[in-house]
């Protein structure tokens, strides 16, 4: 049985609702809180995030994900979450975007086992896991998003996530300002990039690469 979530975790959701920072709903709010307490569950086993105190959690993975969201666009089918690993942004994405398909990719067995169970004590029928490495994945149609965070040595892979996200509507990464020097010069022609603060964030961006015309 999954444990109770520390007690103020749900209030303070709450109170970023209120505040006008996010418009969540009481069943994203309950869904977001269980798979809090679904990451404490694992975290010991697995070391999924260092992150732990509610408060943190709430505004390192869950305002990420939900600024994240806001910036999907119309016309768009599913989101690819690569490197999924704790399953953010992917899972807060499925809670909030339930009219799309979000796929978690996560390479670890270990880390997809949980990611599956998280799937499953959810409810999250919009989701699915892939136990495969980001590298043998077949690039990405038009109607998707690709996103990543925190995915071991990610700047290696950037040029990687750019041929698999060449056709995309949008990718969405997270980062510092050194990641997106680096990935201006390997967009093509056709991808521009723009870069947002992340909320409460003094130094990390999202980095919007989107095709441009």
């Amino acid at each position: 049985m999954t444990p109770k979530p520390r007690d103020n975790f749900e209030d303070i959701l709450g109170r970023t609702r209120s505040s006008g920072h996010a418009d969540l709903t009481d069943q994203q709010i309950s869904k977001l809180t269980l798979f809090y307490a679904i990451v404490m569950k694992w975290n010991e086993r697995l070391h999924l995030t260092t992150i732990t105190e509610p408060a943190d959690f709430v505004q390192r993975h869950i305002a990420e994900a939900v600024f994240a969201c806001d910036r999907i666009p119309e016309k768009v089918a599913s989101i690819w979450d690569l490197g999924s690993g704790l399953g953010v942004p992917g899972i807060p994405m499925a809670i909030l975007r339930p009219d799309l398909t979000v796929n978690l990719v996560e390479a670890g067995r270990k880390k997809a086992i949980y990611l599956e169970e998280a799937v499953s004590e959810l409810r999250l029928d919009n989701a699915r896991v892939i136990c495969r490495r980001i590298e043998e994945l077949d690039p990405l149609p038009s109607d998707a998003i690709l996103t990543a965070r925190a995915v071991e040595k990610m700047e290696s892979l950037l040029s990687i996530l750019l041929s698999l996200g060449a056709d995309c509507t949008r990718l969405l990464l997270f980062g510092g300002r050194g990641m997106a020097e680096t990935l201006e010069p390997l967009l093509s022609e056709h991808q521009s990039i723009r870069t947002y603060p992340l909320p409460g964030a003094e130094s990390r961006l999202l980095i919007e690469i989107y095709r441009s015309t």
